[in-house]
């Protein structure tokens, strides 16, 4: 893309994430290094900063607009951190927020909604653009955890078991498959994930449950890993959870990770019970 076309909201989390990871602004500054308080701190004293200067400038002080603009810009910019920390794809964010005060108001002003934007693999089969809340929990898994392959053959199991129909566990199947491909391929990035930090509980605007602390957004790039994406009403989601954590105990992660692990389990069995009706047998429709 050439420097004079706009910026896009993919753009600018590309190179956030790339920036903060190669810590630039010194050890422990890593987008994971900080909690979401922490971003969140930073993101308050940005604006404070602008504020401040249309304040001077109000008061006859002589600020440049473009001074204003680059303590703008900062705004945005650590918008956009803490939002990747909390998994938010900051431009979907934007775009149904936009759309839902549009309608709200009664005006026809609105942002297009972009069909298959998101490359998120649907395990249903479909591309997500947008996760809402009506659409129940989901759970996310990322290819490289090496408990995760296992998991996602128990799960195959569970839906023959359970009666899914031929065309969910060729669904399945098909999933797995990928999995392994791009593990074949990326072998250097598969690992236990005893190491990884973990952060319980992560929700954003959309309730994505972020696994294991490392959904930076919404839109993925095959690059950065492959995510294996459930939904909390499918039967076969629970005794597959209990399954994963099994084989995190098996393979010596962490004791933090395994507690993430179960504390997502829970979620999902407090999520079920609150929506007995939504909770059905796997298939593609779900």
């Amino acid at each position: 893309m050439k420097p004079s076309d706009p910026l896009t909201f993919a753009e600018l989390r590309k190179a956030d994430v790339l920036r903060t990871e190669s810590e630039v602004f010194g050890p422990g500054t890593k987008l994971m290094d900080w909690s979401p308080t922490d971003w969140g701190c930073a993101l308050a004293g940005e604006v404070g900063e602008a504020c401040n200067l249309v304040k001077k400038r109000r008061r006859c002080e002589d600020i440049a607009t473009q001074e204003i603009a680059a303590e703008l810009a900062d705004v945005v910019i650590y918008a956009d951190l803490m939002a990747a920390r909390l998994g938010i794809d900051l431009g979907a964010a934007v775009r149904e927020k936009f759309n839902y005060v549009s309608r709200k108001r009664g005006s026809d002003v609105m942002l297009p909604e972009l069909e298959g934007h998101h490359e998120v693999v649907k395990f249903a089969g479909k591309l997500l653009s947008t996760i809402r809340e009506n659409n129940g929990q989901w759970v996310i898994f990322r290819a490289k955890d090496n408990a995760v392959p296992p998991t996602l053959q128990f799960y195959v199991n569970q839906c023959v078991d359970l009666g899914a129909s031929p065309d969910q566990i060729r669904a399945a199947r098909a999933l797995l498959d990928r999995a392994l491909a791009w593990r074949a391929q990326n072998p250097h990035l598969c690992r236990t994930v005893a190491d990884d930090p973990c952060s319980t509980n992560l929700f954003g605007i959309h309730d994505v449950v972020k696994f294991d602390g490392k959904l930076y957004s919404a839109v993925v790039d095959e690059n950065n890993g492959q995510w294996i994406i459930l939904l909390a009403k499918d039967n076969a989601v629970p005794p597959t959870l209990q399954f994963y954590i099994n084989r995190c105990i098996d393979l010596g992660a962490s004791h933090d990770q395994i507690g993430e692990a179960r504390a997502l389990f829970d979620q999902v069995l407090v999520w079920r019970a609150q929506n007995p009706h939504l909770c059905k047998v796997p298939d593609v429709d779900l």
